[in-house]
């Protein structure tokens, strides 16, 4: 006869490791917990009760299985619910099969082969690619001795083939903007079995995770981008299942924390510069405005406006130091009356989750600003 301490069938709902493998988490039925549908058996030896089928998945490695002593012997465990399956384990009793089969069926009658191991510990890979994804299976393992008798396991359940991807969607930032200071990775990922893990790179970095936000049904993770350099940057999105099947998606945006203008100043003009936008994207904390040129005494003005000026809301401005120091968007003005150059100063910005478009102007105020090349630099943090 043949003996069975324990069936064992893991998932593979475990999520990989750094090193990309998986160690499936045991998934063993056990006697009264709702996971069996039934179990069968070729035989029981002697109709002893402390001997039958279902020992050999109530998950105690001190009871057994143990059939009849003639061939052929079998066993079959259904489950009571789809389940993905990534190893089929056996551990036998002294009484043990030289070879054995493992055996799926969907229906509990028609079964399928899926690989015979001759050698000792024995396991069987199944290439689920073959058949019909979303349909279920039990597996059944058989043993055959020396002499040619054979017996019979079957698994605690049925298993679901999953070889469906999970859909997965970078929502924010979309593709294609520029991102400034610090911004928030939103991933829209899903799979009728169940999402494992979502992570986020930067360029084809190491992979982070994203975490799942209730609130927002998106995957997340906060980004800084004053970490990375300016240019195209490329954030890649992956998805896996609860059957380790994987997706991505990736977009490309543009960091941009420094925006650097050049210009002439005329005498008596508010020469326009530039502008730049606090998108709803941005988080940006701090910003600082530069004005460099060749200063003779204080010939020119950096000016700010918050609607296309002048004569508009004049946010800020600074006349004598080279920097413009004030907190954004308010209506104080700032003026350095020392006459002195200044170490450039970082900025609050005070309400950055509304969006602004902010101008700049250069006033030339005297003959000597008359013509004179300037620099004005934008720098977010």
């Amino acid at each position: 006869g043949y003996s069975i301490w324990e069936l064992e069938v893991h998932s593979s709902g475990a999520a990989p490791s750094e090193s990309g493998a998986a160690a499936p988490p045991r998934a063993q039925a056990v006697s009264g917990s709702g996971k069996i549908a039934g179990v069968e058996a070729s035989s029981v030896q002697e109709e002893n009760p402390d001997l039958a089928a279902a020992q050999a998945v109530d998950g105690d490695m001190e009871t057994r299985w143990s059939s009849e002593f003639e061939d052929p012997q079998w066993i079959m465990v259904e489950l009571a619910e789809p389940t993905e399956v990534s190893e089929v384990k056996i551990s036998w009793e002294t009484a043990c099969g030289r070879v054995y089969k493992i055996q799926v069926s969907d229906d509990g009658s028609t079964w399928n082969p899926i690989g015979t191991d001759p050698t000792s510990p024995y396991s069987v890979s199944w290439d689920s690619s073959s058949v019909s994804d979303g349909a279920t299976y039990l597996i059944r393992a058989t043993a055959t001795d020396d002499d040619g008798a054979t017996a019979t396991d079957d698994s605690d359940g049925t298993f679901t083939v999953d070889n469906t991807p999970p859909t997965v969607n970078i929502v924010n930032p979309p593709d294609a903007v520029t991102l400034r200071g610090t911004t928030t990775i939103q991933i829209q990922a899903a799979d009728a079995n169940g999402i494992a893990s979502v992570q986020y790179n930067i360029d084809g970095g190491a992979w982070q995770d994203a975490v799942y936000n209730g609130g927002t049904g998106y995957y997340e993770a906060t980004l800084d981008t004053t970490t990375l350099s300016e240019g195209n940057r490329v954030i890649n999105a992956r998805a896996t299942d609860n059957a380790m099947n994987t997706n991505t998606d990736s977009v490309t945006d543009t960091v941009d924390n420094e925006i650097t203008y050049t210009g002439t100043a005329q005498r008596s003009v508010y020469v326009y510069v530039g502008s730049f936008d606090l998108e709803t994207q941005y988080t940006v904390s701090q910003i600082r405005i530069e004005l460099t040129w060749t200063r003779q005494n204080a010939d020119m003005d950096l000016h700010l406006y918050d609607v296309p000026g002048p004569g508009g809301n004049h946010v800020g401005w600074d006349y004598a130091g080279s920097v413009i120091d004030l907190q954004i968007p308010t209506t104080s003005n700032y003026n350095d009356a020392t006459n002195a150059s200044q170490t450039p100063e970082w900025i609050t910005v005070d309400d950055p989750a509304n969006p602004e478009t902010f101008y700049i102007y250069v006033y030339g105020y005297n003959n000597q600003s008359n013509n004179r090349a300037f620099t004005v630099t934008v720098t977010f943090q």
